[in-house]
């Protein structure tokens, strides 16, 4: 299912938090990555970008975001030191927890599942790389959560996609209507109890998904997916980082 919301599907931010008080929300930043794709021996994610990291400027956002209430990072356990760095640095006031992640990233987000507070009604995982993202998708993406307990940033596609066979991978099989495909992003939100619920089953299961929406319609729920536009695009090889550093600027005014 795809739904587009406006601002705060009709709710006016400042008062959410009143209207909203019985809810807690855990934000976990996937931030494993090893950067192969952008030719560096830096991590994709520890990346300058404007005179700040990747990660730093992903966790600045959800820090500052007033539905979000805590932050778990999953991180590579060389690079768990740095995020004290960044802590005192930026002056992130809601970071819990940083744990190392797993051999994949459904490992990961399952060791920063397990980091969140008891208290947590909601998860909300985004990948660290995606660092052009902002609060009203983040806002939105929850607040879908919360209606419909599970929710993804998403984009229409806008290329032509065609399925080839396995075999020649040139030999065109398919070519599905692109009205009816969407590219999904993150963040993706969820109840907590239905994450936590297709996560163990996942587990038990031997189960791989092929991201955290994978999880939730695994155990029967369908991901409904917001419209978060293009620019929540993720940093994965190098014109990425030069195509961010446009939207960066762009957003500033001054291009």
């Amino acid at each position: 299912m795809k739904e587009t919301l406006t601002g705060t599907d009709g709710i006016t931010s400042k008062f959410h938090k009143n209207i909203f008080s019985r809810y807690f929300c855990s934000a976990v930043i996937l931030a494993g990555g090893s950067g192969q794709r952008m030719e560096s021996e830096i991590t994709k994610q520890m990346m300058d970008l404007g005179g700040m990291p990747v990660v730093a400027r992903t966790l600045a956002i959800f820090d500052s975001c007033d539905m979000v209430d805590e932050i778990v990072v999953v991180a590579r356990e060389n690079e768990i030191p740095l995020y004290n760095d960044f802590i005192s640095k930026y002056n992130f006031k809601k970071i819990k927890s940083v744990v190392f992640g797993g051999k994949t990233r459904q490992e990961s987000a399952f060791n920063g599942m397990l980091a969140v507070s008891d208290d947590a009604t909601h998860i909300a995982f985004h990948d660290a790389a995606r660092c052009l993202v902002t609060d009203d998708i983040i806002r939105r993406v929850i607040l879908a959560a919360r209606k419909y307990k599970a929710a993804s940033a998403a984009a229409p596609v806008t290329d032509t996609i065609k399925i080839v066979t396995p075999d020649l991978k040139t030999q065109v099989k398919n070519q599905p209507q692109r009205d009816k495909l969407w590219a999904v992003q993150t963040p993706q939100a969820f109840d907590a109890n239905l994450y936590r619920a297709g996560a163990y089953t996942a587990k038990k299961d031997n189960y791989t998904g092929t991201d955290d929406c994978s999880l939730a319609e695994y155990v029967g729920f369908s991901c409904r997916l917001i419209d978060c536009g293009n620019e929540n695009l993720k940093i994965t090889t190098p014109v990425d980082l030069y195509t961010a550093q446009a939207i960066i600027a762009r957003r500033s005014g001054k291009e």
